[in-house]
């Protein structure tokens, strides 16, 4: 392995290494000059991902890691807060105006609500953020280093300062993190290749993705308590893999509602209505997002978790809850296999005896979650139809989630 692979920035301080001399000092005295935990946390993750990355550019290596390990989590708490306020700022509409304070300034022309929900909600937001986040976070991040973080830039550092300390271990999870995100990088495959030959006592079923969602657990101890037929604690992983997920997809689609580079220009009304299908195209990639069960692909994860639930139920004698996980499933896809559950079901005894067709009606968050999406699925082939004309030049196109109708396995 050469040394290539590990300094996947090597260009970055082979073009730097002159001017390094001269800043050494400077970098040395700005990364000391922050050590207490205290001073820590007073720091925004851009100044924490800066000092780490001047640490990594001075050979510092356990200060690249402590503040690069700082800046993750200082960003995790930044996001959860700004998608919170924006969870609450959402949904203040006019009815709920003068019951939070925000009296209506437009009430002399009724076309004028729509936009005064959009300023009262900016208020809210600015509001909810200051009291939350305090005045030592910058409102307007530099979108270049929001970009590493949100491609896990960040763990391409890591891995290689861990590397540097003789962490293989933690080399390898940082690598496998950013490898989650960016399957298609053969210099971070052949990284985490590296670290088994250094670490033969790696194993790669071992290997943590620092950044995995809560649901993929759950769902993985589902399958385990699956294949050991404990069908009690089958229940347990999926009924909360499912609330997790819900949840997941909803945190993901908050965060699309960001700031938007459009690249030129436009009036008012292109320029509201590009930012709206901006964030439409990007909520819409959440189920791309979501079926990445640490590099492995998964695009009908949250309908197979009903797959699993439908026939736990049938095993502990709740058919009632079987069937309603089967139409819950079969609201998302269609299914030959589950057309067939379905009919044995109604051939069942007790079914028969209850004479209740009622009980195969799919779960309301289900019916919410395929509502949302389709609606989305149809505003974004409306929008591409109408908005085809001759002298366009043809443009590739974002990939799109399998989702028509019903998602097809």
């Amino acid at each position: 392995m050469k040394n290539q692979y590990i300094y996947s920035k090597g260009s970055i301080i082979s073009s730097t290494m002159k001017s390094i001399c001269t800043l050494l000092l400077c970098l040395i005295v700005s990364t000391n000059s922050v050590s207490s935990s205290n001073d820590i946390e007073q720091k925004s993750y851009e100044e924490l991902f800066a000092i780490s990355k001047n640490s990594y550019l001075a050979n510092d290596w356990r200060n690249c890691i402590k503040f690069m390990k700082a800046a993750l989590s200082s960003y995790d708490h930044y996001e959860d807060i700004v998608k919170e306020c924006r969870n609450k700022c959402d949904h203040l509409t006019e009815s709920t105006a003068v019951s939070t304070g925000f009296s209506s300034l437009l009430t002399y022309e009724n076309s004028m609500n729509f936009y005064e929900t959009l300023i009262n909600g900016t208020y809210c937001m600015m509001k909810c953020k200051r009291q939350k986040l305090g005045s030592y976070q910058n409102s307007h991040p530099d979108p270049e280093i929001v970009k590493n973080f949100e491609t896990r830039l960040t763990y391409d550092y890591l891995q290689s300062c861990y590397y540097k300390v003789n962490e293989t271990k933690n080399a390898a999870d940082a690598a496998f993190t950013n490898l989650e995100m960016n399957p298609e990088s053969e210099v971070m495959r052949d990284n985490l290749n590296f670290y088994f030959e250094k670490n033969p006592k790696l194993k790669y079923d071992e290997l943590v993705n620092l950044e995995t969602k809560n649901f993929v657990k759950s769902f993985r101890d589902g399958v385990d308590a699956y294949e050991k037929e404990d069908f009690d604690s089958v229940i347990r992983y999926f009924e909360l893999g499912i609330l997790e997920y819900i949840d997941a997809w909803k945190t993901c689609r908050l965060s699309c509602e960001k700031p938007f580079d459009m690249g030129w220009f436009p009036d008012f009304m292109t320029s509201v209505a590009n930012h709206f299908t901006y964030c439409v195209r990007c909520k819409r990639q959440c189920l791309i997002k979501l079926a990445n069960l640490d590099g492995e692909f998964h695009h009908d994860i949250f309908p197979l978790m009903f797959h699993y639930l439908q026939f736990a139920y049938y095993k502990n004698n709740d058919i009632r809850k079987s069937a309603e996980c089967i139409e819950s499933y079969m609201t998302l896809y269609d299914s030959k296999q589950m057309i067939s559950n379905k009919e044995y079901y109604q051939e069942l005894d007790e079914f028969k005896k209850s004479g209740n067709e009622a009980w195969f009606t799919p779960r309301d968050n289900v019916r919410e979650y395929f509502e949302i999406i389709k609606r989305e699925n149809d505003l974004i082939n409306s929008i591409e139809d109408r908005f085809k004309f001759e002298e366009d030049s043809k443009e590739s196109k974002v990939p799109e989630p399998p989702i028509s109708n019903k998602m097809e396995l």
